[in-house]
């Protein structure tokens, strides 16, 4: 992919976390998906070392999560024993890490599924989508109307 201009990624994967990144030439569209009061939900899928407990869910999608002073709303799905699926709006560093880590549990594989509207679908590892101008354009009047409410 050979680029024309300087691009800026929206988000962060770690080092050892796979899945969907948004790159883009456009510096007020970075900052408007970035920014926390744009309210984007993410969607990761995590693989924990050992099963959570009911009581350990049950916590995990409470409304008294706090991680580094802050609180943290997020839902949190069991897929299988092993594979959880987490949703939040605002995602800070190591924030899915961190979150589990609040129950004494470790996540070994970390995949974000989603972004806003979009997905990895249709997507392996190491490919990339050019981001249609209609899907753009709607996406971003759907965000401002949301900053006027």
């Amino acid at each position: 992919m050979k680029l024309e201009k300087f691009c800026f990624s929206i988000g962060r994967l770690d080092f050892n976390t796979t899945g969907v990144i948004i790159v883009t030439n456009d510096g007020d569209f970075a900052n408007l998906l970035a920014h926390p009061s744009s309210n984007i939900e993410r969607e990761y899928i995590a693989t924990l070392k050992k099963p959570l407990s009911e009581k350990e869910l049950k916590f995990l999608n409470s409304n008294f999560v706090m991680l580094n002073n802050k609180f943290s709303k997020q839902t949190v799905k069991k897929i299988d024993d092993f594979n959880y699926l987490v949703k939040l709006n605002e995602g800070r560093n190591h924030h899915v890490k961190n979150l589990f880590l609040l129950v004494d549990n470790l996540v070994l594989k970390l995949h974000r599924k989603r972004y806003g509207i979009w997905d990895d679908k249709n997507l392996k590892i190491g490919q990339f989508r050019y981001l249609d101008e209609n899907e753009i354009h709607s996406y971003l009047k759907k965000i401002k109307s949301n900053h006027l409410n």
